[in-house]
């Protein structure tokens, strides 16, 4: 016998179609053959809704190959069907399809854990046995050449008609770059915060608004207030009132400018009162050029300044007395050619 086997027909108006064949043969009392009956089937429209789902696979399966992000899915028992390149580029391994479960991973770990963690606790597999997203995890995928990969994995569990979960598809996110980026920042920013608690003066950090947004501790050693206390705007509280308008005009004018800041004025110390102090900053830009506040320092230069107004005035007592001796000197001067005159005229004279 030939069962279902498909046929493509052919009418004389050149007209086609497919046909699902069977034939069955007949045999006598004899056991021998003297007939057979064919059953003919007319599958077109089923050839039809065949091949368009053929053809809906093959642009699923190049919109996957299209896509930058790596993604997959797996049928409802979790085995891997379809898969694009940047999920093997990713993966480092190319997963067999119907075989491999959950995931393309050769091992997943926990980013804070050593251990591999089991396929079957992934976030895809989670998906699928509890039929909901998963969102905000972050695994670590290691390949078979020992890379591992920082990756944000989204996966989506998919439904039939009667809620029915029949597969899920699942985007994974390499977030390997941007987590190395966030480690740097975090890094520059403890070595910053190490060098700004140990240097002996005032370090602050505005945004572009102008607010305060970070006073290392040597702040509260000067004013005696908590450090939280100087944030937002609180540090220029202790200014002395008679400075402050010119201190703030000079402040919003070097912002709105983004130009360098260099103000001197008088400062409240909690142990000493008010002493002289100079607040020397320059403006901050982020990577893309943007102005995003002022970043300085806040120095007591009382010492300094007494001692340049002692200096000058030390100076000042010195050009007094220069120009007083330049003044007697010119004199006596004078003095000597109204004798050399008189001197020249008698001894012009006969004895």
């Amino acid at each position: 016998p030939f069962r279902n086997v498909e046929a493509l027909v052919g009418r004389p108006d050149g007209s086609t179609f497919y046909v699902s064949v069977s034939i069955e043969p007949i045999f006598d009392s004899e056991n021998k053959i003297c007939g057979a009956i064919n059953v003919f089937q007319d599958i077109t429209k089923l050839k039809n809704i065949e091949q368009a789902l053929r053809e809906s696979e093959m642009q699923h399966k190049q919109v996957l190959e299209l896509l930058p992000a790596a993604v997959y899915t797996c049928d409802g028992d979790g085995r891997i069907k379809l898969f694009n390149q940047a999920a093997v580029d990713l993966w480092g391994r190319k997963p067999e399809a119907g075989k491999d479960m959950w995931c393309g991973s050769w091992k997943i770990f926990h980013p804070e854990l050593e251990t591999p963690v089991p396929l079957d606790t992934c976030p895809m597999a989670i998906s699928l046995k509890e039929g909901r997203p998963v969102n905000g995890e972050e695994i670590l995928v290691e390949r078979p050449d020992g890379i591992r990969k920082n990756v944000a994995p989204n996966p989506r569990p998919i439904f039939d008609t009667n809620g029915k979960i029949v597969g899920a598809v699942n985007m994974l996110l390499d977030i390997t770059d941007q987590k190395a980026a966030a480690r740097a920042i975090k890094e520059s920013e403890e070595r910053f915060r190490m060098m700004a608690d140990l240097v002996p003066i005032v370090i602050w950090v505005t945004d572009h608004r102008g607010y305060c947004t970070y006073l290392n501790p040597q702040w509260s050693e000067v004013t005696g207030a908590k450090s939280g206390q100087g944030l937002r705007q609180g540090w220029l509280d202790f200014i002395h009132d008679d400075d402050r308008q010119a201190v703030f005009q000079k402040l919003d004018s070097a912002r709105e400018d983004k130009s360098d800041i260099d103000i001197k004025f008088r400062y409240l110390n909690s142990k000493t009162g008010y002493r002289i102090h100079q607040a020397v900053g320059r403006p901050r830009y982020n990577d893309a050029g943007d102005y995003v506040g002022h970043i300085g320092t806040l120095q007591d230069i009382t010492t300094q300044e007494k001692l340049k107004a002692l200096l000058e005035q030390q100076v000042k007592l010195r050009t007094e007395e220069l120009e007083q001796k330049t003044i007697a000197l010119e004199k006596v001067n004078q003095e000597l050619a109204s004798f050399a005159y008189v001197s020249s005229h008698d001894l012009q004279e006969p004895l």
